[in-house]
């Protein structure tokens, strides 16, 4: 079995010690040894689909991703085709382990509210007008969470913890702790908050599904966080509702076609932040730490140990 890992960089030592034992392993862009491989790792930097198999990897038989979502990948082309995706979706008892992307989700919080970033280059500059950079506080804001799964639950517990009123809405779930409001109705759960959190999926159902009439719902000045996926929200009308001034802010991990480097200089969210709007983009690093990348790894390596031993 030969195995490629396509993003290969820090990779688990004991992930690779693992899949070493299954067969040659192969790194990067090596077109020779993609060529043959039967299993492909990829994180997030590239876009799975069938013209990148039929052309560098027609071989595949399993492709591996330490990623919940998968809109960086050809799903229909996959079981088409019989190629088994080996992922972190739906392993909800290992990620309730994995805190990286909510303490991301609050970090971004806390840089927007607090204008970290524009205060961090001013003074930088050799400039020190502490007026320019007035914040707000957390405590007794009210913060709405868009998905009630893992990373929702997480993320209300620091709301909590920073003193913070927290409201959900979430149609899958119907079951709140006492501390955290629920809703089934989007309108009454948006009209008053002063912070929206998106942790819904990526999926063909939710995509745009914070559409244009939807972000209208919210409350004029609403701040919003991003550790989901670009697709959920519809990029164009935000923008326009940042300019008007009914969004105050924005801070997100991800974009619509963050992938594609052509289009990345034209989205409409990176447009404002260069010009100094209130929108901080970090360029999906919600996941990216140490531990957490080497867990994930060794976690769906051996979920291929387990499937091959299946037969």
């Amino acid at each position: 079995m030969n195995i490629h890992l396509l993003e290969s960089d820090r990779f688990s030592d004991v992930g690779y010690q693992v899949l070493a034992g299954l067969g040659p392993v192969s790194k990067g862009m090596d077109l020779i040894s993609l060529k043959k491989a039967d299993v492909l790792f990829v994180r997030l930097a590239h876009k799975i689909d069938s013209d990148f198999i039929k052309t560098n990897c027609p071989n595949v038989k399993y492709v591996l991703s330490p990623t919940t979502g998968h809109d960086h990948l050809d799903l229909n082309f996959f079981k088409e085709n019989g190629i088994q995706l080996i992922s972190l979706f739906g392993e909800t008892e290992f990620l309730d382990s994995i805190p990286s992307t909510a303490e991301h989700t609050w970090a971004l919080l806390l840089g927007l509210i607090r204008k970290l970033p524009s205060a961090s280059s001013h003074a930088i500059s050799e400039k020190w007008n502490r007026d320019l950079f007035i914040g707000n506080t957390l405590r007794g804001k009210t913060i709405g969470l868009l998905g009630y799964g893992r990373v929702g639950r997480q993320v209300a517990n620091f709301a909590l913890a920073f003193g913070m009123k927290v409201k959900a809405f979430d149609l899958e779930s119907k079951y709140y702790p006492a501390e955290i409001v629920g809703h089934d109705n989007f309108e009454a759960f948006a009209e008053s908050l002063d912070i929206l959190s998106i942790h819904i999926p990526m999926n063909a159902k939710n995509r745009l599904w914070l559409n244009g009439d939807r972000l209208e719902m919210l409350k004029s000045g609403v701040k919003i966080i991003n550790t989901s996926r670009g697709g959920i929200w519809d990029e164009e009308y935000l923008a326009t509702l940042i300019k008007n001034g009914h969004v105050s802010g924005v801070a997100t991990d991800v974009l619509a076609d963050e992938t594609n480097p052509e289009i990345l200089p034209d989205n409409p969210l990176m447009k404002l932040a260069r010009l100094e709007y209130s929108v901080l983009i970090t360029p999906h690093i919600a996941g990216a730490c140490f531990e957490t990348m080497h867990s994930t790894e060794e976690f769906v390596v051996q979920k291929l140990v387990d499937t091959l031993k299946l037969g």
